[in-house]
């Protein structure tokens, strides 16, 4: 099962309302589950999140019917909600690409890293580019307490009692109550130690049911992340070259609540330092900042929960390039061409639903990754031309109130 971001849930329920304005909460929590059969989701939260939706005005309801975009006077106002000037490009990665294509350290738009077709090289549609496993392989924090008690491998996250190999059961651990749902995925956990025994253990159990408690995904692959960086050498240049912007920077700019109240800035900033103390008490070398910019990075290039090294160099386009397919936890994906593609075109992924009207495509955009698109497909169905790109400006961080405490339970765009 999968534990959906506030994003994924957020888009699932823009969808469903873009076909049907009227549908309920408890229609668009059974469709949602109709739809995607390994999301563990409530029909509270589905709930409470249609709930900001309307109060913040995220659901786009009224703008639906018409294909065009909001108002000039919304759209200016949208715009100046980006955060994507913010986000700070990684390092390049040292990982092997795949044959006939290449990277691009800067798009000059603002847009970071990017990979394109190589020179000399071409890929007719259909084509397969790469197959690319899972840089840092996540269990679903819906799993993780079948993980922690070796109900689930320790690696996938597949259920033991369906897993057999022959007649040979599930390879237990000597040292604690984990297992492997194989030999192969025993041999290729290399951070089981570091998280489940020792020490640390008690400290990471305490992680992942905080985790659990407040539905925060991305303080549980943050810590993933940490403790894959810290085990693996060939994950330290993964991690570094993955873009990163601070949390509160995406929540100041997705959360009108958040904009406009010092109290809501307040909640948050209790459960963010909460979720630092956790963090940190595994990871003591970790600061503040770093953990903001952390949850950020997990946030914007995560891909069903786990981090691909390759395919988080796509850029998105509502007309993709490519289509990239999981195609199981422990292969990972695969990415084929949409179209013919030549040497020198960019590769582009989407990370909404395309079949969207424009205005609510560049609302999750804008909600999820900071930017408001302006790709060739989004100019054209809301007639307008691509303007010039302004000077950088970073987003200013909202001041916040000290000294207030709440004890109502906050939930995290994650």
């Amino acid at each position: 099962m999968h534990a959906p971001s506030e994003d994924e849930v957020i888009s699932g329920i823009q969808a469903i309302k873009a076909e049907s304005p009227g549908t309920g909460v408890a229609k668009i929590h059974m469709q949602l589950k109709e739809k995607h059969p390994n999301w563990s989701l409530s029909a509270e939260r589905v709930k409470r999140i249609s709930q900001r939706m309307n109060a913040v005005g995220r659901s786009a309801i009224d703008t639906v019917g018409n294909n065009s975009s909001s108002n000039s006077a919304d759209a200016s106002t949208d715009r100046q909600r980006t955060y994507a000037e913010s986000t700070i490009a990684g390092k390049r990665m040292a990982i092997q690409l795949p044959s006939g294509v290449e990277v691009v350290d800067d798009c000059g738009d603002g847009r970071g890293k990017s990979l394109r077709v190589g020179k000399g090289r071409s890929f007719i549609e259909g084509d397969e580019l790469w197959t690319e496993a899972a840089a840092i392989l996540v269990p679903p924090l819906s799993l993780a307490d079948m993980v922690s008690t070796g109900r689930a491998c320790s690696r996938c996250a597949r259920p033991i009692e369906a897993n057999k190999i022959g007649e040979q059961l599930a390879v237990s651990c000597g040292s604690c109550r984990g297992r492997w749902c194989t030999n192969r995925c025993r041999k290729e956990d290399k951070i089981h130690k570091t998280m489940r025994h020792g020490a640390t253990s008690k400290k990471w159990r305490e992680l992942e049911e905080f985790a659990i408690e407040n539905q925060w995904t991305g303080v549980y692959l943050y810590g993933w992340c940490l403790a894959a960086k810290n085990t693996e050498t060939s994950v330290q240049s993964v991690v570094d070259g993955l873009a990163k912007v601070r949390q509160d920077v995406r929540q100041a700019s997705s959360d009108d609540q958040y904009r406009g109240s010092f109290l809501v800035q307040e909640q948050h900033e209790m459960l963010w330092q909460e979720g630092y103390e956790k963090i940190k008490a595994i990871f003591p070398d970790i600061d503040y900042d770093q953990f903001m910019y952390g949850i950020g990075m997990v946030n914007i290039n995560n891909l069903d929960g786990s981090i691909y090294a390759i395919q988080s160099h796509l850029n998105h386009s509502c007309d993709p390039s490519v289509d990239v397919k999981i195609i199981g936890r422990t292969v990972g994906v695969k990415v084929l061409a949409k179209r013919d593609l030549h040497a020198g075109d960019e590769l582009t992924t989407t990370y909404i639903d395309t079949k969207l009207p424009v205005s609510v495509r560049r609302q999750a955009l804008l909600s999820g990754w900071g930017f408001w698109c302006e790709c060739k497909r989004c100019l054209e169905e809301a007639g307008e031309r691509k303007k010039r790109r302004p000077k950088k400006k970073l987003m200013a961080l909202p001041k916040i109130i000290k000294n207030v405490t709440f004890d109502d339970h906050v939930e995290m765009i994650a």
